[in-house]
């Protein structure tokens, strides 16, 4: 028998203020983001602009190794943009700690990949450039690091 109970506070909760399932973005990832091989958080990711799969196709661990400006990330092609939440109600605390981190250090995250880079952003000024959503999430920009290759998301 189909279970008919309505949805725990909890639950709301994450639907209304985390959950990008509605946004109706495609999912390309699950899996953690970890500062410095610590401070780990399930997260899932959803592609905002180009398909970005192939970037994290053999990875499941996203290591943050260090911190740097925002204007870093316009220096190299900007290939790719996704967006993550954490991937269920026990994961909002340490998601929460990763927005404010980044919140109050005024950095982005660097996440070395092969063959690019990705910036994770907390909800500001400059990210709001790229993706506009009014639920806590954390934005991956991925930029190309072969010097010549150019842009496919456009400029901004």
């Amino acid at each position: 028998m189909e279970n008919l109970s309505p949805k725990s506070s909890d639950e709301n909760k994450f639907e209304k203020d985390y959950s990008l399932e509605e946004e109706n973005l495609k999912h390309l990832w699950s899996g953690f983001i970890t500062r410095n091989k610590i401070n780990k958080v399930g997260v899932d990711a959803h592609q905002i602009r180009n398909d970005c799969s192939e970037f994290l196709a053999t990875d499941y661990n996203l290591n943050v190794s260090h911190r740097t400006q925002f204007e870093d990330i316009f220096k190299k092609p900007i290939v790719g943009i996704i967006a993550f939440c954490p991937q269920n109600e026990t994961q909002c605390e340490p998601f929460d700690e990763y927005l404010k981190y980044f919140t109050e250090k005024d950095r982005a995250g660097v996440v070395s990949l092969k063959n690019h880079t990705m910036y994770i952003l907390p909800p500001c000024e400059i990210s709001r450039k790229f993706y506009q959503n009014p639920k806590k999430h954390l934005l991956g920009i991925f930029v190309n690091t072969n010097a010549d290759s150019k842009p496919i998301v456009g400029n901004f």
